[in-house]
């Protein structure tokens, strides 16, 4: 999953440790989610809840439009992410 200006999300950032957990939870069988947040703010994670399950990873791009980013995406998807080792 795909989040765009994720630094907006307010104080409810559950969503962001719930994700991951879906397949452990139950609510999936056959896929392993994960979360891509796109800001640009670098902060933006200093107020998320202290949980330890968000493996990050931070790539810093130059400004784009919105063809730019689907090209980066579709490029991005084509890799696997890493995972949390």
């Amino acid at each position: 999953m795909v989040l765009n200006e994720i630094g907006h999300i307010g104080n409810d950032d559950e969503i962001l440790y719930e994700i991951p957990r879906a397949r452990s939870n139950g609510y999936l069988t056959e896929t392993n989610p994960g979360v891509i947040g796109i800001n640009n703010d670098f902060g933006f994670r200093d107020d998320f809840s202290p949980e330890d399950t968000l493996c990050e990873e931070e790539i810093h791009l130059s400004p784009y439009n919105a063809p730019e980013m689907e090209a980066i995406l579709e490029r991005r998807a084509e890799r696997p992410l890493r995972g949390c080792d």
